[in-house]
């Protein structure tokens, strides 16, 4: 397992990718972290790029055609560097057949755990893909189809930022900020301070459970 810290000298760049996309006329967005195997390897604007061209067309299989995928936005955790991708007007619409009597409200998502090898919360995260027709799940549960639709996109996901760092320019983990001191030393719950810190992203869990979200914001829906 690949773990380490950031935001020190000779430590690699973490990138909070995020994809902005229309469901019906709602503003949602969902995303994930990313590291450069190759410390300041990557700009801003270049993971922008890199996640549009490995990933823009699988996220349009998720939406129907009465959504789109407006951008992706990249920003460089701990400095003001950000880069995006916009796509065109007309060329970000979903690819899934669907009918306005089909459509889903656009809280309504797939949970997908994304786990490393540290079985600490703080080493844990969380992705929220969207749902875009009835179709997708009978009751709260997703069915074979659709898994398989949010399969379509972790697929590739994997395949372009998960594995060996040899490989891989870029790698899907889960960050967080320094986290301070919790509790008293020897008190139940003691926790001592973590630096900022990263984590591999071994595995991605598809929840069958179809989730509600409260709200799409950035650090909601993401």
């Amino acid at each position: 397992m690949a773990r380490g810290t950031w935001g020190g000298s000779g430590d690699p760049s973490i990138f909070q990718v995020t994809f902005r996309f229309l469901r019906g006329t709602s503003h949602c967005q969902t995303g994930f972290k990313l590291r450069d195997t190759v410390t300041n390897d990557n700009t801003a604007q270049e993971v922008a790029d890199e996640v549009f061209t490995q990933l823009a067309v699988a996220f349009r299989g998720m939406l129907s055609g009465l959504d789109s995928l407006e951008s992706i936005d990249v920003l460089k955790l701990g400095s003001e560097e950000g880069g995006v991708h916009l796509l065109t007007a007309g060329s970000g619409g979903g690819s899934l057949t669907s009918t306005s009597t089909s459509q889903v409200p656009s809280f309504m998502c797939a949970n997908v755990a994304m786990k490393s090898e540290i079985r600490k919360r703080y080493g844990q995260g969380r992705m929220f893909l969207p749902i875009a027709n009835d179709s997708e799940f009978d009751g709260n549960t997703l069915h074979a189809d659709g898994v398989t639709i949010i399969q379509s996109f972790l697929t590739p996901l994997a395949t372009h930022f998960m594995g060996d760092p040899v490989t891989h320019d870029l790698l899907l983990v889960n960050a967080h900020p320094l986290l301070p001191v919790r509790g008293a030393v020897g008190a139940p719950g003691y926790r001592p301070e973590i630096p900022a810190s990263w984590y591999d992203v071994v595995t991605n869990r598809i929840n069958s459970t179809v989730t509600a979200l409260r709200s799409r914001r950035v650090g909601v829906g993401s």
